[in-house]
């Protein structure tokens, strides 16, 4: 009888155990899978069944603006790259404005140093550093020093529709390899993305107003969405049929892990944070306890 219940007990310890090694990975595993990304996308439906293929069974930790809750750094600067490479997260946001020159810049307002960046010349924004002594940087330089890490995904948030193709062409330009995800408020700007990338990942942002379903979204060709945090809480079925159409989706800016569990279990790709720190520690956390715990069942056997 105790050896019947000591294996069922051992049973549900093994489930509980693989189950969470399913979800809870750690940075060096992260970082390979990354390399090998594939990103459920509206073609991969054929015969009216959604095929799953590729489709993640981790929610994702995306850095806002980069990691730049450090010292020395600064959001969107090249060295939030090097923070948020460094933390081991599986991949960055950050924000693109085309100035009155056709430069594309990484910056996440539209002013810098009290000048509309559409407005100005990148020669005459340059004179001022950012907070932390570097220079705001061009989306090239941003994506040069994205080549040192092939493994980031990348969340490209486009401001505005006239950023769209010059990025789309510079990314090509500069032959970066990451997987990305085009992010923008403005739906002009996927529709160009689309058109230019038939096969780009795209997702709409939006943070208030009348929720736009997924069913509309997925019909005009987007791949997921990308809807703040709130947005998800007060209308789930836009979740349940975000996941019947096949689409990836993203939230943001979730920043505790109490969060984190719960948009996991809503089966997110993706959590767009700015404590990309306090969600990687969670998640460690979790595996060395259930580590612990299997280990201790495996010598009672």
């Amino acid at each position: 009888m105790k050896r019947s219940i000591l294996s069922i007990l051992v049973f549900f310890a093994l489930s509980l155990f693989v189950s969470c090694c399913e979800r809870l990975q750690d940075v060096d595993t992260v970082r390979e899978k990354n390399n090998d990304l594939i990103l459920v996308h509206p073609n991969r439906i054929s015969g009216g069944m959604i095929s799953t293929e590729g489709k993640q069974r981790d929610c994702r930790i995306i850095a806002h603006r980069g990691y730049w809750d450090v010292r020395g750094s600064y959001e969107n600067s090249i060295s939030s790259i090097v923070s948020a490479a460094e933390l081991g997260v599986d991949g960055i946001e950050f924000d693109l404005w085309k100035t009155k020159d056709d430069t594309i810049i990484v910056h996440h307002n539209s002013t810098y140093a009290g000048h509309s960046i559409a407005g100005s010349l990148y020669s005459d924004l340059v004179q001022t550093p950012l907070p932390n002594g570097e220079k705001i940087p061009t989306l090239r330089e941003y994506l040069r020093k994205i080549k040192e890490y092939p493994h980031l995904i990348l969340f490209v948030e486009l401001k505005t529709a006239q950023a769209a193709i010059p990025t789309v062409q510079m990314l090509e330009e500069e032959q970066i390899e990451n997987p990305r995800v085009f992010i923008s408020f403005s739906q002009a700007a996927c529709k160009l993305v689309m058109e230019k990338l038939p096969d780009a990942h795209v997702e709409l942002l939006q943070s208030s107003g009348t929720l736009i379903p997924a069913d509309s979204l997925f019909s005009a060709g987007y791949s997921g969405l990308a809807y703040y945090i709130s947005l998800y809480r007060s209308n789930h079925s836009v979740v349940e049929d975000a996941h019947r159409l096949g689409m990836t989706l993203s939230t943001w800016t979730l920043n505790s892990s109490k969060d984190y569990d719960e948009f996991f279990e809503y089966g997110f790709s993706y959590v767009i944070t700015d404590c990309p720190d306090i969600l990687i520690k969670q998640t460690l956390q979790d595996k060395k306890y259930w580590s612990k715990v299997f280990k201790e069942i495996n010598n009672k056997l």
